[in-house]
Protein backbone atom coordinates (compact mmCIF):
# COMPACT_ATOMS: atom_id res chain seq x y z
CA UNK A 1 0.00 0.00 0.00
CA UNK A 2 2.75 2.28 0.78
CA UNK A 3 4.84 1.69 -2.59
CA UNK A 4 1.01 1.91 -4.44
CA UNK A 5 1.04 5.61 -2.45
CA UNK A 6 4.73 6.46 -3.56
CA UNK A 7 3.83 5.16 -6.93
CA UNK A 8 1.14 7.19 -7.30
CA UNK A 9 3.22 10.56 -5.76
CA UNK A 10 5.70 10.31 -8.71
CA UNK A 11 3.03 9.23 -11.52
CA UNK A 12 1.35 12.38 -10.90
CA UNK A 13 4.44 14.52 -11.23
CA UNK A 14 5.71 12.75 -13.83
CA UNK A 15 4.89 13.49 -17.38
CA UNK A 16 1.61 11.83 -19.24
CA UNK A 17 3.21 8.65 -21.07
CA UNK A 18 5.85 7.85 -18.50
CA UNK A 19 6.93 4.81 -17.36
CA UNK A 20 5.56 5.66 -13.98
CA UNK A 21 2.36 6.19 -14.78
CA UNK A 22 2.20 2.32 -16.69
CA UNK A 23 4.26 1.21 -13.92
CA UNK A 24 1.04 2.64 -11.60
CA UNK A 25 -1.05 1.02 -14.50
CA UNK A 26 0.62 -2.34 -13.47
CA UNK A 27 0.57 -2.16 -9.87
CA UNK A 28 -3.36 -1.88 -10.05
CA UNK A 29 -3.75 -4.87 -12.56
CA UNK A 30 -2.04 -6.64 -10.09
CA UNK A 31 -3.34 -5.57 -7.06
CA UNK A 32 -6.98 -6.24 -8.46
CA UNK A 33 -7.79 -2.80 -8.90
CA UNK A 34 -8.67 -3.27 -13.18
CA UNK A 35 -10.97 -0.21 -13.11
CA UNK A 36 -8.34 1.79 -11.82
CA UNK A 37 -5.54 0.83 -14.22
CA UNK A 38 -8.29 1.63 -17.13
CA UNK A 39 -9.05 5.29 -15.70
CA UNK A 40 -5.50 5.74 -15.86
CA UNK A 41 -4.70 4.40 -19.10
CA UNK A 42 -7.77 5.97 -20.75
CA UNK A 43 -6.74 9.11 -19.45
CA UNK A 44 -2.92 8.62 -20.74
CA UNK A 45 -4.56 7.72 -24.31
CA UNK A 46 -6.74 10.60 -24.31
CA UNK A 47 -3.86 13.07 -23.14
CA UNK A 48 -1.31 11.22 -25.22
CA UNK A 49 -2.74 9.97 -27.99
CA UNK A 50 0.79 8.70 -29.54
CA UNK A 51 1.98 7.20 -26.84
CA UNK A 52 1.90 3.49 -28.23
CA UNK A 53 2.71 1.99 -24.83
CA UNK A 54 0.03 3.18 -23.11
CA UNK A 55 -2.65 1.96 -26.14
CA UNK A 56 -0.39 -1.71 -25.79
CA UNK A 57 -1.03 -1.84 -21.76
CA UNK A 58 -5.22 -0.86 -22.41
CA UNK A 59 -6.05 -3.37 -24.90
CA UNK A 60 -4.35 -6.29 -22.84
CA UNK A 61 -6.24 -5.06 -19.69
CA UNK A 62 -9.49 -5.13 -21.38
CA UNK A 63 -8.55 -8.34 -22.99
CA UNK A 64 -7.95 -10.14 -19.51
CA UNK A 65 -11.22 -8.70 -18.27
CA UNK A 66 -12.58 -10.23 -21.59
CA UNK A 67 -14.40 -6.72 -22.23
CA UNK A 68 -13.41 -7.28 -26.28
CA UNK A 69 -14.71 -4.00 -27.47
CA UNK A 70 -12.61 -2.05 -25.59
CA UNK A 71 -9.71 -4.18 -27.09
CA UNK A 72 -11.00 -3.86 -30.21
CA UNK A 73 -11.13 0.10 -29.76
CA UNK A 74 -7.42 -0.06 -28.47
CA UNK A 75 -6.03 -1.72 -30.72
CA UNK A 76 -7.92 -0.06 -34.17
CA UNK A 77 -5.94 2.89 -32.66
CA UNK A 78 -2.56 0.97 -32.85
CA UNK A 79 -3.04 -0.34 -36.27
CA UNK A 80 -4.02 3.39 -38.03
CA UNK A 81 -0.87 4.46 -36.06
CA UNK A 82 0.94 1.12 -37.72
CA UNK A 83 -1.40 -1.02 -39.99
CA UNK A 84 1.82 -3.36 -40.22
CA UNK A 85 1.89 -4.24 -36.33
CA UNK A 86 1.98 -7.77 -36.52
CA UNK A 87 1.99 -7.78 -32.44
CA UNK A 88 -1.51 -5.72 -33.06
CA UNK A 89 -2.60 -7.90 -35.60
CA UNK A 90 -2.45 -11.38 -33.62
CA UNK A 91 -4.23 -9.81 -30.65
CA UNK A 92 -6.72 -8.89 -33.26
CA UNK A 93 -6.85 -12.49 -34.00
CA UNK A 94 -6.88 -13.30 -30.51
CA UNK A 95 -10.17 -11.24 -29.95
CA UNK A 96 -11.99 -12.98 -32.72
CA UNK A 97 -10.82 -16.42 -31.34
CA UNK A 98 -12.18 -15.55 -27.85
CA UNK A 99 -15.31 -14.18 -29.25
CA UNK A 100 -15.14 -17.73 -31.12
CA UNK A 101 -15.30 -16.35 -34.70
CA UNK A 102 -12.97 -17.75 -36.53
CA UNK A 103 -13.41 -16.59 -39.89
CA UNK A 104 -12.78 -13.45 -38.39
CA UNK A 105 -9.57 -14.43 -36.27
CA UNK A 106 -8.57 -15.99 -39.43
CA UNK A 107 -8.27 -12.80 -41.38
CA UNK A 108 -6.28 -10.98 -38.78
CA UNK A 109 -4.08 -13.65 -38.47
CA UNK A 110 -3.19 -13.94 -41.68
CA UNK A 111 -2.56 -10.16 -41.81
CA UNK A 112 0.20 -10.85 -38.67
CA UNK A 113 1.49 -13.71 -41.20
CA UNK A 114 1.80 -11.62 -43.92
CA UNK A 115 3.48 -8.52 -41.75
CA UNK A 116 5.70 -11.12 -39.79
CA UNK A 117 6.17 -14.18 -41.64
CA UNK A 118 8.85 -15.73 -39.19
CA UNK A 119 7.01 -15.74 -36.04
CA UNK A 120 5.92 -19.05 -34.99
CA UNK A 121 2.94 -17.82 -32.48
CA UNK A 122 1.76 -15.87 -35.57
CA UNK A 123 1.32 -19.71 -38.12
CA UNK A 124 0.31 -21.21 -34.49
CA UNK A 125 -2.60 -19.45 -34.23
CA UNK A 126 -3.58 -19.18 -37.42
CA UNK A 127 -3.68 -23.18 -37.80
CA UNK A 128 -5.70 -22.61 -34.34
CA UNK A 129 -8.10 -20.66 -36.27
CA UNK A 130 -8.29 -22.81 -39.27
CA UNK A 131 -9.13 -25.56 -36.96
CA UNK A 132 -11.16 -24.54 -35.25
CA UNK A 133 -13.07 -22.82 -38.64
CA UNK A 134 -13.11 -26.47 -40.23
CA UNK A 135 -14.79 -28.24 -37.27
CA UNK A 136 -17.75 -26.22 -38.62
CA UNK A 137 -17.41 -26.13 -42.29
CA UNK A 138 -18.82 -28.43 -45.37
CA UNK A 139 -16.91 -32.03 -45.72
CA UNK A 140 -15.79 -31.37 -49.12
CA UNK A 141 -13.62 -28.40 -47.69
CA UNK A 142 -11.83 -30.54 -44.62
CA UNK A 143 -9.14 -31.94 -46.57
CA UNK A 144 -8.20 -28.68 -48.53
CA UNK A 145 -8.85 -26.75 -44.92
CA UNK A 146 -6.02 -29.62 -43.16
CA UNK A 147 -3.85 -29.37 -45.98
CA UNK A 148 -3.74 -25.78 -44.83
CA UNK A 149 -3.35 -26.28 -41.07
CA UNK A 150 -1.12 -28.77 -41.24
CA UNK A 151 1.09 -26.55 -43.24
CA UNK A 152 0.68 -23.33 -40.91
CA UNK A 153 1.68 -26.23 -37.72
CA UNK A 154 4.61 -27.28 -39.22
CA UNK A 155 6.23 -23.86 -40.52
CA UNK A 156 5.21 -23.10 -36.82
CA UNK A 157 7.94 -25.46 -35.71
CA UNK A 158 10.07 -24.96 -38.35
CA UNK A 159 10.49 -21.56 -36.88
CA UNK A 160 10.57 -22.60 -33.10
CA UNK A 161 11.25 -26.14 -33.09
CA UNK A 162 11.16 -26.21 -29.34
CA UNK A 163 7.92 -24.83 -29.27
CA UNK A 164 5.29 -27.20 -27.34
CA UNK A 165 2.54 -25.80 -28.58
CA UNK A 166 3.24 -25.83 -32.17
CA UNK A 167 4.22 -29.76 -31.79
CA UNK A 168 1.22 -31.07 -30.11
Amino acid sequence: VRAEGELKTAAELAPIGSAARMRLADLYVLGGKADEAKRLLLEMSQKAPDYLPGWRRLAATSFEERNYDDTLKALAVLLKKNPSDDAALHCMGMVYVAMDKPADAIDWFEKAVKANDKSSAHHLWLGNALGEQASHTNKLKLPFLARRIKGEFDKAVELDPKSWEARH
